[in-house]
């Protein structure tokens, strides 16, 4: 018997318009395919999720939806706060069109992400890590990075939250996933202050691939937080679909939009079925199991790193008291376990 760790997909990068990466022109690196989105894109992706029977975790980024123009004026998120023109540069109908796939796609949940997914400095564009401004030597190598004053930082989660609600998007907002990943440990001072504003909101779970985080999952404030790993390049589109090395036990895996969708928008469904098959092959084996949602995942892989079995004579105890005394705001209360070699479960 053991308990399964939960294993959610997340796919980032959701709420481009504009796929093409525009870094050399001092934009955003975007989704990376040299295209506009569609809203087949996200039905694609939403294919994928019933076919599975699961929700999968799309990272907005909001800062093109701008429709009242809040980030003008507001330093360090786009090259051009003091001329920025979302409204003005906005097709409605294909936004409008865009938005009635994502409300419609019902296999999809959303997850705060990012503005325009950069930090700028002097209207020069400085990193792709909005949240966490890398410091670069002379020679632009990355040597560390600096935390946002914690009142920048909440005010970018409430613009995004202001622009989320300008549409009236209907999902609830759980999860956070930090552009790029996340620096330090999950313990470091700026990361708990980070985790007390998104706490604010009403956060329960923060899914990164945290580069210092060994543990797969712990708690910080309260919130559950959760490593994972890119199945692909970010910007890889029309791929091959390779086997996940199932040695690594990773909370979930993550993903970006480009990696699910063709170059031509009438194309984007035909991997959907191979999608479906790629992660219930590579997800469901003894020792994890595909969770209906990034909740479930989160929830369930603590349980699965802090829960004790023991097997005894009459069977198996499991003792929750680490997991309780950890307080985490989003566990759930139910686990699963798992059997083989013909252990099965009794009523008692």
């Amino acid at each position: 018997m053991i308990i399964p760790v939960g294993r959610a997909i997340i796919v980032d990068d959701v709420g481009w318009f504009n796929g093409e990466d525009e870094r050399m022109k001092n934009g955003s690196a975007r989704s990376g395919i040299p295209r506009f989105h569609t809203p087949s894109d996200v039905k694609a992706l939403n294919a994928v999720a019933e076919g599975l029977g699961v929700k999968i975790g799309c990272s907005l980024v909001l800062g093109e939806w701008d429709k009242n123009n809040r980030l003008r004026n507001v330093p360090h998120v786009t090259a051009n706060p003091d001329t920025w023109d979302a409204k003005g540069n906005m097709n409605m109908e294909y936004v409008e069109a865009y938005f009635e796939a994502l409300e419609e796609s019902a296999g999809l949940e959303y997850y705060v992400h990012g503005l325009m997914h950069a930090y700028y400095i002097e209207g020069k564009l400085h990193t792709a890590r909005q949240y966490y401004p890398t410091i670069f030597d002379k020679d632009g190598k990355d040597i560390g990075f600096v935390w946002l004053p914690r009142e920048e930082f909440r005010n970018m989660i409430e613009l995004f939250y202001e622009i989320y609600g300008d549409w009236g998007f209907k999902k609830e907002l759980k999860t956070f996933v930090s552009p790029c990943g996340c620096r330090g440990k999950v313990d470091d001072e700026g990361n708990i202050e980070y985790a007390k504003v998104l706490r604010e909101f009403g956060m329960d779970y923060w899914a990164n691939g945290w580069m210092n985080h060994n543990k797969h999952v712990d708690t910080i404030e309260g919130m559950i937080t959760s490593k994972g790993r890119c199945i692909a390049p970010w910007n890889a589109y029309g791929i091959n679909l390779a086997p996940l090395d199932n040695k690594r036990i990773d909370t979930h895996l993550g993903a970006h939009l480009a990696n699910f969708i063709r170059y031509n928008p009438e194309d984007n469904f035909e991997y959907t079925d191979a999608w479906v098959k790629y992660f219930d092959g590579n997800y469901n084996y003894f020792g994890a199991m595909l969770a209906k949602d990034n909740s479930e995942s989160s929830s369930q892989t603590l349980y699965s790193r802090f829960a004790k079995t023991e097997k005894t004579a009459e069977g198996y105890t499991i003792d929750l008291s680490a997991v309780d005394a950890l307080r985490a705001g989003g566990l759930k209360n139910e686990l699963f376990v798992s059997f083989r070699d013909g252990v099965s479960p009794k009523n008692a």
